[in-house]
């Protein structure tokens, strides 16, 4: 279903004609909620297999199309490191240490490490993406076209949020409930095709 297809879609569910120029502020809204998740429904956040993102040698800036960040890997000499969360407070005390880098934390829109990076180092980012937000009628995305529906309520929620319609918006919410953990219960199974998940070493060792 392309943004040509989804706008229409929405109108006829909706039973309105004079949506059409909400229809970009629904649809971010309706993006807002789909990555965020809700608590309240007990939906987590889109982080699916299909939107990471790997990049080799990361320069520390915060990717904009980033949901969040799964990994931080330190790599020199054939040597490989997974780096660990820490508070940006500690960060800044280990900053004034030497050695390899072993942790990182976020200041702003960026990451710092934890010693700081030296020579021969770099950092391999693994991130889920967002995916492409359509503009022109004729742009789709893979969830667009793959599970229609988590857009489809999401944005019939925003709709009934705009209209004062709390009926509308409930039920649309739960059926966008439904569609979002049907698309990550299916992305899961896909991942692990039935079998046991198992740890597999990667030859990743410590400094």
């Amino acid at each position: 279903m392309n943004w040509a297809a989804l706008k229409a879609a929405v109108t006829a569910y909706a039973n309105r004609s004079d949506l059409v120029g909400q229809m970009p502020t629904f649809l971010a809204m309706a993006e807002q909620r789909i990555y965020a998740g809700s608590v309240e429904l007990g939906v987590g956040q889109m982080l699916l297999s299909r939107m990471l993102v790997v990049v080799p040698s990361f320069d520390g800036a915060i990717p904009a199309d980033s949901v969040q960040l799964d990994r931080l890997t330190a790599v020199a000499g054939g040597r490989r490191q997974q780096l660990e969360f820490r508070p940006l407070g500690e960060i800044t005390a280990l900053q004034a240490v030497t050695g390899q880098p072993a942790h990182y934390s976020l200041q702003g829109a960026s990451v710092v490490y934890g010693p700081a990076l030296g020579s021969g180092v770099t950092v391999e980012l693994l991130y889920f993406a967002r995916l492409p937000t359509p503009v022109a009628d004729a742009d789709e995305n893979w969830l667009m076209a793959g599970a229609p529906a988590v857009y489809l309520h999401a944005m019939l929620a925003e709709v009934g949020q705009y209209l004062r319609d709390a009926e509308l918006r409930d039920s649309e919410l739960k059926l966008w409930s439904e569609a979002q953990r049907a698309v990550m219960a299916q992305d899961d199974q896909d991942v692990h095709s039935g079998s046991q998940l198992r740890i597999v070493n990667t030859g990743m060792r410590r400094w």
